[in-house]
């Protein structure tokens, strides 16, 4: 039997279940892993689907059971519902445009009875050709129950806050570990290369630029310096000769880099600030390398999947030719990663990048 085959099983079995016992709903893993399941689905199809996010009155208890003997009279075989994140619930719409699960609302503020209105909702719709503008936050003036907006980063879909996954223990002990050890040991080198840095060229000693972090949340990941003051006003002029396909932006040979700068890169010694960024829990040792949020917002469907975990320091992509790697493969090499972490992965990896950045594989 097939995966995809086995999945279809498993999920007839859990909505079968909740709709025999109409006061259960799905855990939050189930239903989280539902919704994954579910967006991955929509990504390679093209078949959206749409979520709403409930959050119950006072009455909670009551409220949810409720709301579960209703939904089984009114919801198709499809659709399931379950505890979402924080208290709130989530009703999961297969197949579902924003139009459908507003003809849900009006049902439910019909079918509940008038103390049990919701303190308020979510309505995410989820499409393909909406990852660029995706819809969210319906007016209260369009449906019974007031409505919440949703903020999102430029370019990450609405859905992606709601999909983030945990960080394993393990791998956040790893990075506290690791960036502390890292800290410590190279320390001189950190004081080395930044006297080198400020004085073979004018600028600052490190180098912030926004990335997309975890849940498409943006932070500010640091670098020693390899490039001239005003590289990015450069960038423009530059863009014909960008060497990657896709939206990111790389030149083997780079005339903005400064000549110590360029030995810096080719060593990779221009990332070892972001041990820090490591240490307060913006980025990970190991996870897909950060782009700039110009280029994230760019990265559309299944390529957000990305998203869902903390970048890295270090990836599959990093030792596997980085630069000379297209981007869909990139994109891949990273998905391929989050669907497979594990502690002795993470170290096979870190272990892998030293010869790779010994070696210059791929440095740009």
């Amino acid at each position: 039997m097939t995966d995809r085959r086995c999945e279809q099983n498993w999920q007839r079995r859990l909505r079968a279940l909740m709709f025999q016992q109409t006061s259960l709903l799905l855990p939050q893993n189930e239903f989280q892993h539902l919704l994954q399941y579910e967006r991955i689905r929509a990504d390679r199809s093209g078949q959206g689907f749409t979520l709403i996010a409930i959050t119950p009155c006072s009455q909670a208890p009551t409220f949810s059971s409720v709301l579960t003997k209703v939904l089984s009279r009114r919801l198709r075989e499809l659709d399931s519902v379950g505890h979402l994140d924080d208290g709130r619930l989530g009703i999961l719409l297969p197949q579902t445009s924003a139009t459908g699960a507003k003809s849900l609302l009006r049902d439910l503020a019909t079918l509940l009875p008038s103390d049990m209105t919701p303190i308020e909702f979510e309505l995410i719709d989820y499409h393909e050709s909406d990852v660029q503008q995706p819809r969210g936050g319906t007016p209260s003036t369009e449906l019974p129950f007031p409505g919440s907006p949703i903020e999102q980063p430029t370019g990450i879909n609405s859905m992606q806050r709601l999909v983030v996954r945990p960080m394993p223990w393990w791998k956040r002990s790893m990075d506290i570990f690791g960036a502390l050890l890292g800290l410590l040991l190279f320390s001189p080198l950190f004081l080395a290369i930044a006297i080198a840095v400020k004085l073979m060229s004018k600028g600052p000693i490190v180098f912030r630029q926004d990335r997309m972090g975890r849940a498409g949340k943006p932070f500010k990941m640091l670098k020693f310096r390899t490039m001239v003051a005003d590289a990015e006003e450069q960038k423009m002029a530059l863009l014909s000769q960008n060497e990657v396909d896709g939206p990111a932006f790389k030149i083997e040979n780079d005339p903005r880099l400064t000549r110590l700068g360029r030995w810096l890169r080719k060593a990779s010694l221009d990332e070892l600030p972001q041990l820090w960024n490591v240490l307060i829990g913006d980025m990970s040792l190991v996870g897909p390398r950060p782009l700039p949020c110009e280029e994230a917002a760019q990265c559309h469907g299944w390529r957000q999947t990305r998203f869902d975990v903390a970048p890295g320091m270090t990836c599959i992509w990093q030792v596997s030719g980085r630069i000379h790697v297209p981007f869909d493969e990139w994109m891949r090499m990273d998905l391929r990663y989050i669907r497979q972490q594990t502690f002795l992965g993470d170290c096979k990896l870190i272990l892998l990048t030293l010869p790779a950045v010994l070696l210059g594989h791929g440095a740009q």
